[in-house]
């Protein structure tokens, strides 16, 4: 029974990893009038907004719950993925930087707390749970970064967002079909869900020298990766040649 409880979260994080434009996500916003020194600006913005965000985010999913707080970052991730189909300018990508920052602290910590609500306190069950619902995750990445480079010429880029923001769709159809998750109550409160906003505030600046660092690295690896990025276009070389280079950072 519980299997059947994960299949549905393993099912939407497969399908959040087949975003089949990431590969070439800033030429995207490149060829849709985003310069490269706003590119740059709306990723500290990004990463400013998620740290500024957790907070209050946090309190939200307490009262609403995990899988509703879930099932919020999916509906924001395919309205990002709209912007892409769509947007074009810095106005439009800005608006799809505040959502994507919204989205992802509505996922930071969530998921994890989600499929821990199942497992009865059984650390070990839990561990092989998190580690299965990140296997389908980097499988859906690593699947559309060999369907990008199989259907790019096929359908180009708007057809590559447009199956991404279907896959996104069928993601969300998961976590509505998803089982509530589980709440233990003691003493009419629920320990699990309850956040002391005071001890978060006490422990704000090594939690920022945490995210910080962290952040840090994460973008590194992502500016590094746009790097090459940059140089296979501007040599004139085919954006397919970018395949390994995601297969290669992924395996890494």
């Amino acid at each position: 029974m519980k299997a059947k409880q994960f299949l549905w979260i393993d099912l939407a994080g497969f399908c959040n990893g087949m975003v089949l434009y990431a590969p070439v996500a800033i030429l995207v916003r490149l060829n849709k009038g985003v310069s490269l020194s706003w590119f740059f600006y709306l990723q500290a913005i990004l990463s400013f907004l998620i740290f500024l965000l957790e907070i209050p985010s946090g309190i939200l999913t307490d009262k609403i719950g995990y899988k509703k707080s879930l099932i919020l970052n999916q509906i924001l991730l395919c309205l990002c993925k709209l912007i892409f189909l769509i947007g074009f300018g810095v106005t439009f990508f800005l608006l799809e930087t505040i959502i994507e920052a919204i989205a992802a602290t509505f996922s930071s910590g969530t998921i994890d707390a989600y499929i821990h609500s199942f497992c009865d306190s059984d650390n070990d069950l839990y561990t092989q749970e998190k580690a299965k619902f990140i296997a389908f995750g980097s499988t859906g990445f690593i699947v559309s970064t060999i369907l990008f480079s199989l259907l790019y010429k096929q359908i180009e880029i708007n057809g590559l967002i447009f199956v991404s923001l279907i896959f996104s769709i069928i993601g969300l159809i998961f976590l509505f079909i998803s089982p509530n998750e589980i709440q233990v109550i003691e003493n009419g409160e629920n320990p699990v869900n309850k956040i002391k906003l005071i001890e978060i505030v006490k422990n704000l600046n090594s939690n920022l020298l945490v995210f910080l660092i962290l952040n840090s690295l994460i973008g590194l690896s992502f500016i590094i990766n746009f790097m090459y990025i940059l140089k296979i276009a501007s040599a004139g070389l085919s954006e397919e040649l970018i395949t390994p280079i995601i297969l290669i950072y992924t395996a890494g």
